[in-house]
Parts: structure tokens; C-alpha cells; sequence
């Protein structure tokens, strides 16, 4: 295998550099010299471990390396595109069958974000007008819409969190988060400020406690009486009392209720079994409190984007294979011949269709991290359309009626998906040009789930992959030991291989 890939990277290696050499994108200085030399592995190993390269996969190439594509020249370069849509179109056809040259939506996406992202104009559009007060028009929305999920509060009157003043104040605030280094500098000095007064306040109010008067205080008698029949119990009693409020139950609403409910509980806390119970559980809810801010929150939102990626790539990877089986080979019998011409036109449509629909319109839907805010504020704005698109569909000959509402229902439930797919694809796109580059170097992406060689080594939020893999490795080998096991073993010892692999090249 590894000799068969040797033969692979050898043969593709020169196409691959030649056809960045036809449309210009060449290194002018050391940085650069060293990023085209991981751009071309880096598409290697796309097509060794995928069978195949997109336009998307080239596109991510690119945005995340220290080659970057220059501004576009005019508009006659405009209309023929940019060098990543050349070099698409010569992919295409220098490694047929092995590069699926990219669909008309992300052509035409690509020649529109270039228009904004590579000249002056759009880039100043973009970065004082369209990120900052677009980003705050989407954010607010989102937040209403989540008060209104919890609180039950409508949107209007002072209980609505978008409105012209915040709308304008966190607008102009990410206007200078994203335009002024010096504004950032302070903002994150402004946040390490407060952390240090929230600290030192903290510090401080233990310190009154520790203090001998004070601690005499909390010691004396009347105070523990006070704490245990009183407090403890208000505190349990306000909680059954908003849970019975929350499902009706009429009990709460008389003050005979209210006292059986603060007696009932002032029973429960200070009994044997009741403090028992209260030490256990203040325990397991610090230490779960720890375990879920470090491990499941980080954890839980790379395993949707890593799930949700490996989804897509499993269609691709379907589809790949029947587009594979259909494609013309020497040797073949004239009925087999024609029996591929006639169901390969049918497949391309087909598949083109599905590529759509998945990519556009039910993966932001169900992606969480793409659907909320974007889709979910474009679910906002397009439902009250329903009825008039609903109203247009009606004439038609074949909808009418309640058909035309659940078209309608239909068509606006899907849109949504869209923008989610556009805000994803833009920020990538932005990355693709020189000018919108970083001034620094930043510490390159080597792991295949975009670990730079820190975050290979070194343990944390969606990092520590080596520590990680010798620590599941060593409880694979450990039961191993006993139950003769090894497959897992052998699960890891190849993922530590891959991952040897990609520092590598």
C-alpha cells in the first residue's frame, strides 16, 4: 500500500505544481515557498485518502495556507475567473476522473464573493459595513429569538433585545473588534481587568470569612438555626414552587399550600438521609460542572462538526463510486458501452441534484453549528411569506389548495439552509485572498481535523490528539490483556500511524 501511494504522489506530484505554475500562483518569498510545497501534499493526500478531490476541498486548501491568491485585475479576469476557478477548470480535465471539477452554485458563489473579497471597494464594503452591522443584525436576532423560546415574552416593548440602540451600539463595537488592533488590544485588557476584580472580589469576601469576628458569627447558634430552618429550606421551597407553577398544579396558589410546601422541605433537608443527600450532590454537581465545561461543551461541538463532515463525505464517497462504475473503459462490450452513455446522462442530473439538496438544504438545516444564528434568523424572516408565496402558487394548474400551502410551507423551510451554506462558504472564501491575510505567521494545520503541531501534543479543548490516542490505546491494551481483544489495539496503533503520516508530509 504505502508503495502503491509512493507511485501515486509520484506521478500527480508534476501535475499538480504545472498546473500552479499555468495560472500564476507562485511563491515570492520563503513563506510562500514553503506553503506551495504543503499545498500540493496537502491536495496529495486529499486524493489518497479520499480517491477524489472537489473544487471545495481545493478551495479549503488554499484559504488555509500561506499561499494566497492575488487581487483580480479587472473585470475581464472577472468574467473568465479567478485563478481558483482555473485551476478547477485544469484539474478537470489534467486528472480526469480523479478531480470533480465544482458545481455551477459554487462557481457562481466563488465569481461573486471575488468580487467583494479581491479590490479595494468590496473589502472596504465588507469589513466596515457588511461584517459588522450584518454579524449584529443576525446575532441580535438570534438572541431574540432564544428569549422569546425561554422567557415566553413577546418581542415588542422593552423586553425586545434587538432594537435600534443595541442594534448600532454592538455593531459599532464589532466595527471595532474587526478593524482596529489597538481596539482589540484593549477590549481583551478591559476583559482581563474585570477577571481580576471579580477574583480579587472573590479573594476578598473569603477573607471576611476567615476573619474571627465574622467567623464567630457564622458559628453562633442562632445563625445555624437561621441557615438550616430557614434559608436551606426557602431555597428548596422556591424551587418545587416554580415547578409546580410551571405544571399547574393549583396547590402553590393558597398560603396553606405555600406553608406545607416550606415545611415539608425543612423536614426533608435537615434529616439524616436529607443532608446526606445534600453533600452528595453538591460534590457531584461541582465535579460534573468541571467535567462538562471541559470535556462535553468542547467535545460535543467537534463532535458535530466532525460528524456532520464525515456525513458529507460518505455521500461524496457514494456517489464517487457510481460515478466510477459508469465511466468508460477499454474493452468493454458495445451494449455495456451503451448502457453507460444512456444511464450516466440520467446520474449526472440525478446526482447533481442530490449534491444540491444535501449541501444547500438539509445539512445546514440539521448541522446545529451552521443552523444557529444565520438559518435560524432566516427561519424568522421568511415564514410570514408563506401565505404570499402560498397566494402565487394557486393559480397554477397542478397546485391548488392545501397543496399550495405545503409547497409553499415546503419551499420556505428549505431556503433557510441556504444562507447557512453562504455565511459558511464566505468565510472561507475571505481567506483566500492575499490581501485579507494575516501580517503574522500562524502555526500551520497539520492533523486531518485541522490540529496545528501544538495542538497535536499538547492536552486541551479539541486538542491533545497523540496524548489522547496513547491514553485509549493503553486502556484498549490493558483489556486487551485479559480478554484477548486487539482489535481496538490495532484501531489506535493505525490512527497513531496516520497521524505520523500527516506530520510527515
Amino acid at each position: 500500500t504505502h508503495q502503491a501511494e509512493q507511485i501515486l504522489r509520484k506521478s500527480l506530484r508534476p501535475i499538480v505544481a504545472q498546473t500552479l505554475d499555468d495560472v500564476d500562483l507562485k511563491p515570492r518569498n520563503v513563506p510562500e515557498e514553503v506553503a506551495r510545497n504543503k499545498l500540493i501534499e496537502e491536495l496529495l493526500d486529499r486524493i489518497v485518502d479520499r480517491g477524489y478531490l472537489t473544487m471545495g476541498g481545493l478551495r479549503d486548501a488554499i484559504s488555509r495556507n500561506n499561499l494566497k491568491l492575488p487581487d483580480i485585475s479587472g473585470p475581464r479576469e472577472l468574467y473568465s475567473g479567478d485563478q481558483l476557478l482555473r485551476i478547477d477548470r485544469l484539474f478537470g480535465s489534467r486528472l480526469d476522473g480523479v478531480h470533480r471539477p465544482g458545481q455551477i452554485y459554487l462557481r457562481g458563489l466563488q465569481r461573486i464573493s471575488s468580487a467583494a473579497f479581491s479590490n479595494r471597494i468590496g473589502r472596504f464594503l465588507t469589513k466596515y459595513l457588511g461584517l459588522p452591522f450584518g454579524g449584529a443584525f443576525v446575532l441580535l436576532e438570534g438572541l431574540q429569538h432564544l428569549w422569546v423560546k425561554i422567557s415566553g415574552v413577546g418581542e415588542s416593548g422593552s423586553a425586545s433585545v434587538m432594537n435600534p440602540f443595541t442594534f448600532t451600539a454592538l455593531g459599532l463595537f464589532l466595527l471595532g473588534l474587526i478593524n482596529s488592533r489597538a481596539f482589540r488590544k484593549g477590549t481583551v485588557t478591559t476583559l482581563k481587568l474585570a477577571r481580576h476584580w471579580v477574583v480579587q472580589g472573590a479573594e476578598l469576601f473569603a477573607q471576611l470569612l476567615q476573619l474571627r469576628r465574622v467567623w464567630k458569627l457564622l458559628r453562633t447558634w442562632w445563625f445555624l438555626l437561621i441557615r438550616r430552618y430557614l434559608l436551606k429550606p426557602l431555597i428548596f421551597s422556591a424551587v418545587v414552587w416554580g415547578s409546580l407553577s410551571i405544571y399547574e398544579v393549583t396547590l402553590h396558589q393558597s398560603i396553606g399550600g405555600a406553608l406545607t410546601i416550606f415545611l415539608s422541605m425543612n423536614l426533608v433537608v435537615n434529616s439524616r438521609l436529607g443532608r446526606d443527600l445534600e453533600e452528595v450532590m453538591n460534590d457531584l454537581i461541582v465535579r460534573s460542572w468541571q467535567r462538562f465545561r471541559v470535556r462535553v461543551l468542547a467535545g460535543l461541538f467537534w463532535l458535530i462538526v466532525d460528524l456532520f463532515r464525515g456525513i458529507l463525505e460518505t455521500v461524496d464517497r457514494l456517489l464517487y463510486t457510481v460515478d466510477e462504475w459508469l465511466r468508460f473503459k477499454s474493452g468493454e462490450t458495445s451494449l455495456t458501452f451503451g448502457l453507460k452513455a444512456v444511464a450516466g446522462v440520467a446520474w449526472s442530473m440525478l446526482t447533481y441534484v442530490l449534491r444540491f439538496c444535501i449541501t444547500l438544504l438539509i445539512e445546514p438545516q440539521f448541522n446545529p453549528i451552521k443552523h444557529f444564528p444565520v438559518v435560524t434568523v432566516s427561519h424568522k424572516l421568511l415564514i410570514p411569506t408563506v401565505g404570499f408565496l402560498a397566494s402565487m402558487l394557486r393559480p397554477l394548474p397542478v397546485v391548488g389548495g392545501d397543496a399550495a400551502l405545503f409547497s409553499a410551507g415546503l419551499i420556505v423551510t428549505g431556503i433557510p439552509g441556504i444562507f447557512g451554506f453562504l455565511a459558511w462558504e464566505l468565510k472561507e472564501n475571505w481567506r483566500l485572498y492575499r490581501a485579507n491575510r494575516s501580517p503574522f505567521l500562524r502555526p500551520v494545520v497539520i492533523g486531518r481535523q485541522g490540529e496545528t503541531m501544538i495542538r497535536l501534543l499538547r492536552p486541551g479543548i479539541h486538542s491533545g490528539t497523540l496524548p489522547k490516542l496513547y491514553k485509549k490505546l493503553r486502556r484498549a491494551e490493558r483489556k486487551g490483556y485479559w480478554t484477548g481483544e486487539k482489535k481496538k489495539s490495532r484501531k489506535y496503533h493505525e490512527a497513531i500511524e496516520q497521524v505520523k503520516h500527516q506530520v510527515r508530509n
